[in-house]
């Protein structure tokens, strides 16, 4: 049977020397003598006192070669019994060493022909990288330059503070024709192509010349945003520029009515395609503001409604006398009627240009596929900007008639001792006749609203 050899006992624990102190990872002699030599002196001594500091080492050495004769005296056979064995484990050495060399021969051979020439590959490959987000980021710039430099050139009439009022009173003020249709929606396009390429390419605002421009690119595209409001607060439309049978729209120059109560003529220069102008303005606002266009719509349909109740109520004063000035306030309301009719048309019949960018808006809830009508039908919750006209209308007109009738009794007596044409011809010649048929002439429903609110001053 093998006798089994027990370990020679290793208790370092003792009550006079802390041996803890010399087996710590951040045990320093230099620390620790030291430490003895400033516990027993001070930096008032004129003397350096090194016997005590050497006294505690002394026995500190004493002390461990006590304990080391008393563990090997105690263990004696067991350290022979393991001296014996050390032999034995010698000769199995160089048969290893062979296979050592072997081994750091191979790991030698692999970190020479595979790890450096990856590490050096790995520097390069960063190098790359590197190079490639440099390059990209300057094609970024150099593309957002151009752009820029387009939007600046293209919106150069209106761009200056003094270029076009905050808010203008008419069409020529406004300086509609400074900028074309084309340049407009190109100018729209632009300006999102800009956006597009910042959230494209984030670490173009990490530059100094990107930061300024943007700063002020706001300030460029409500310029654009208003003069695109404006062209629709000022549309017109020519009775001849609507076609009978709702077909194509022929696109005249001949001024019309304006969104003024007392202007016949709006201003607009001669040769001004304000048809394609419009269409252009409104798919620009779609582009860079979408609440805008549906705003800037409802605003442009209750001014003229208000344009035409007025225009018919103060027309109610001569009607004791005559019906010159009313018939000409009616004829005035049919003419805002046809220039709601066309913009409604317009807006149906426009197509988005091959070359438009994707819309984007802030606003999460617009469809970037949906046409210039879809939207605003829904932004406004309309069919047809005509109906809802004729039917405002009559509803205005109904309040202002029975307070007029009210106040005027006697005036509304002479009225109707009048030879005039009856409530429903008149609502007949100017909502129907002159539309012939089409969709800006008043549905049964509008006409019946429209004959209510006359009926308080004629047959």
């Amino acid at each position: 049977m093998a006798q089994t050899t027990t370990p020679p006992t290793t208790d370092l624990k003792s009550e006079y020397v802390d041996y803890e102190v010399y087996l710590q990872d951040s045990f320093s002699p230099i620390v620790f003598a030291n430490s003895l030599v400033q516990a027993t002196n001070d930096l008032h001594d004129l003397d350096i006192d090194l016997q005590t500091p050497n006294k505690r080492l002394r026995y500190d050495l004493d002390e461990v070669e006590q304990r080391i004769t008393n563990l090997t005296s105690s263990n004696y056979q067991d350290l022979i019994a393991q001296a014996s064995s050390a032999g034995a484990v010698a000769k199995t050495l160089p048969p290893l060493r062979t296979s050592l060399e072997h081994i750091n021969s191979s790991y030698a051979k692999l970190q020479r022909d595979i790890l450096a020439p990856y590490y050096n590959a790995q520097k390069l490959y960063t190098a790359l990288k590197r190079l490639h987000s440099t390059s990209g980021l300057l094609r970024a710039l150099t593309w957002y330059l151009y752009l820029a430099r387009q939007l600046a050139t293209l919106l150069k009439p209106i761009a200056s503070p003094s270029a076009v009022p905050d808010n203008p009173r008419s069409a020529r003020v406004a300086n509609l024709d400074a900028i074309s249709a084309t340049d407009l929606l190109q100018a729209a396009q632009t300006v999102s192509e800009i956006r597009a390429q910042i959230k494209s390419e984030p670490g173009l605002r990490s530059l100094h010349v990107i930061r300024t421009h943007e700063s002020s690119l706001g300030k460029v595209e409500q310029k654009l945003v208003h003069h695109c409001q404006n062209i629709i607060k000022f549309y017109t439309s020519n009775p001849k520029s609507f076609e009978n049978d709702g077909a194509s729209i022929v696109r005249t120059s001949s001024p019309s009515l304006s969104g003024s109560t007392n202007n016949i003529h709006s201003g607009i220069p001669a040769g001004l395609d304000y048809n394609t102008l419009i269409t252009h303005a409104c798919y620009s606002l779609f582009l860079l503001k979408p609440e805008a266009l549906a705003s800037s719509i409802q605003k442009y349909h209750v001014a003229q409604i208000g344009a035409s109740v007025n225009d018919i109520v103060r027309s109610l004063s001569s009607l004791n006398m005559t019906m010159m000035r009313f018939n000409s306030a009616l004829t005035a309301s049919g003419e805002r009627a046809k220039s709601i009719a066309t913009l409604n048309k317009l807006l149906r019949s426009f197509d988005r240009p091959a070359t438009a960018v994707a819309i984007d808006s802030n606003s999460d809830s617009v469809d970037a596929d949906l046409s210039l009508w879809d939207f605003v039908s829904s932004s406004l919750d309309v069919t047809s900007l005509s109906n809802v006209y004729w039917k405002d209308l009559a509803r205005n007109l109904e309040t202002q008639i029975r307070d007029f009738t009210h106040n005027n009794s006697n005036m509304v007596k002479t009225i109707h001792f009048k030879n005039y044409p009856s409530t429903k011809e008149i609502v007949n010649n100017l909502a129907v006749k002159p539309f012939n048929g089409s969709e800006a002439a008043a549905q049964p429903e509008e006409i019946k609203l429209l004959v209510r609110s006359l009926a308080p001053l004629f047959r």
